[in-house]
This record gives structure tokens, C-alpha cells and sequence, in this order.
């Protein structure tokens, strides 16, 4: 599609997870960019016997949550892009705008 692919690494028992999407993931602007420039793919690394998202968190060197991964769109990881934590929503805001300049 052209578009950057966002990966989004979290557990269902991540309190900055949740909060993240009680919060930043909700806000209006942060939604906005993230339909017309990114492949957002949430990706739930709780189940430690799942082979394929343990292979992914291996791929890109995931230790924990919550982790952001993001894909150019010619397939490569933006390497120094890669994240973990909070981010309120203007800052992620802007971190997800810097990276589609």
C-alpha cells in the first residue's frame, strides 16, 4: 500500500498497554494519522507457546511490552525508529509524523 507498517507489541496483563489504549491509541489526530499513513498491526505477545509471535519477537529483537516496530514500505525495519513505553498522544503523534515525512 505504500504505507509504513506499525507493529505494536503488548500483553493482556500490560498495564502501559492498556493505558496506552485508553489513551493515546483513542486520541483523534493519533487515529487519524495512523489510517491514512500507516498499517497498524497489533500484535499480542501473551501466549509464550504461540511459535509465530515468539519467531516475530525474536525477528526484531522484542524483550517485553509495550514495544513499537515500524516498516518502511519497501519491507525494511526502520531500525532507530523501534520503541518501548508510553507515549502521551501528542508525542506519539509526532513520532508516527516525523516517520512518513
Amino acid at each position: 500500500e505504500g504505507k509504513v507498517l506499525l507493529l505494536f507489541f503488548h500483553t493482556d496483563t500490560c498495564p502501559v498497554c492498556k493505558h496506552l489504549r485508553d489513551t493515546t491509541f483513542k486520541d483523534a489526530n493519533v487515529q487519524e494519522l495512523l489510517k491514512n499513513k500507516y498499517v497498524a498491526v497489533s500484535v499480542n505477545i501473551s501466549d509464550k507457546s504461540n511459535k509465530k509471535t515468539e519467531e516475530l519477537k525474536e525477528l526484531f529483537g522484542i524483550f517485553g511490552p509495550p514495544g513499537f516496530v515500524f516498516i518502511d514500505a519497501q519491507g525494511k525495519e526502520i531500525e532507530d525508529a523501534q520503541f518501548y513505553g508510553y507515549q502521551e498522544p501528542e508525542e506519539f503523534y509526532d513520532t508516527l509524523d516525523l516517520l512518513v515525512e
